[in-house]
C-alpha cells in the first residue's frame, strides 16, 4: 500500500465530493476530524450524513472528535443545519467572526470567510479534501466543482511533503478555531436574524435546483423568489373547488 496518494474530484464527471468526502472518513487511523466551511445547508448536512452511512464509515466516524467551523455571511447557512451539526455526537461547531457578523444587518462580513476543507488525522495518518465545495448539496453532489483529496501514512521518505502540508493546514485551522465562536453563544441571535431579514436578502442555494441538479425558473418563479419560499415560516393556500 503506497504511503502517499493524490486524486481530483471532477464533479460533475469524475466522482462527487460526498464519495470523496466518506472515503476521507473511512481513511484508517484517523482520529479527529476538522472541517471549514464557508455555509452549511440542510442538503450539505443530509449529504454528510449519507455519505457515512453509504460507505459504512459509522464506526469510524463514532470515534472521531469532530470540529466543525463554518460561517454565516450573509445569511448563507441555515440555522436548523448548524444546529443539526452541532446535534451530532461527538461534535464542536464554531462560528467564524461569529460575533461581529451575526449583530450585523444582513450578516455582511467584515473579510469574507471563503474556506472549503475536510481534515482527518490521527498519529499515522494525515489527509485533507479540498476544493470548491461547500457543506451544501450542490457542492457535495450536483454542482461543478473541483476538489483534490491527499493522504498520508508516514512522515518519512516519499510521504513526507504531504505529511507537512496536511500538518501546514491544520495549524492554520487551528488559529481559525481558536479565534472563532462557539454556536451556542449566538444560536439565538443568528435564528432570530435569519427569520427576520432572509427573505429580504434571499441567496438562490441548493433549494432552488431542481432534483436534477439544474438550477433555474420553475413554473415562473424566480432564483429569488424559491430562496425566499425556502425561508418561509407559514404557508398560505387559497384556491377554489377542491
Amino acid at each position: 500500500m503506497p504511503s502517499s496518494t493524490i486524486s481530483f474530484v471532477l464533479q460533475p464527471g469524475l466522482g462527487n465530493h460526498k464519495d470523496a468526502l466518506g472515503q476521507l472518513i473511512r481513511s484508517r487511523g484517523g482520529h479527529r476530524f476538522d472541517a471549514a466551511v464557508a455555509y452549511a445547508t440542510n442538503p450539505g448536512v443530509n449529504a454528510l450524513l449519507d455519505t457515512i452511512a453509504d460507505t459504512g464509515a459509522t464506526r469510524e466516524w463514532g470515534g472521531m472528535e469532530k470540529r466543525l467551523l463554518v460561517g454565516v455571511d450573509w445569511l448563507r447557512s441555515e440555522p436548523t443545519a448548524i444546529e443539526r451539526l452541532s446535534g451530532i455526537p461527538g461534535a464542536e461547531v464554531r462560528i467564524h467572526d461569529g460575533v461581529r457578523v451575526s449583530s450585523r444587518k444582513g450578516c455582511v462580513p467584515y473579510v469574507s470567510w471563503h474556506p472549503k476543507t475536510f481534515v482527518v488525522t490521527g498519529p499515522r495518518l494525515r489527509a485533507a479534501l479540498h476544493g470548491s465545495a461547500n457543506l451544501s448539496g450542490n457542492g457535495l453532489i450536483s454542482g461543478h466543482e473541483v476538489g483534490s483529496m491527499i493522504t498520508a501514512t508516514s512522515k518519512t521518505g516519499p510521504a513526507a511533503p504531504f505529511w507537512t502540508a496536511v500538518d501546514d493546514l491544520s495549524r492554520w485551522f487551528e488559529g481559525v478555531w481558536g479565534a472563532a465562536t462557539p454556536w451556542s453563544s449566538i444560536r439565538t441571535e443568528y435564528r432570530a436574524r435569519y427569520a427576520a431579514e432572509y427573505r429580504r436578502t434571499p441567496m438562490p442555494i441548493d433549494q432552488a435546483a431542481d432534483d436534477s441538479g439544474h438550477v433555474g425558473t420553475r413554473r415562473g418563479m424566480t432564483l429569488e423568489q424559491l430562496a425566499a419560499l425556502a425561508s418561509g415560516q407559514v404557508l398560505w393556500i387559497e384556491t377554489g373547488n377542491v
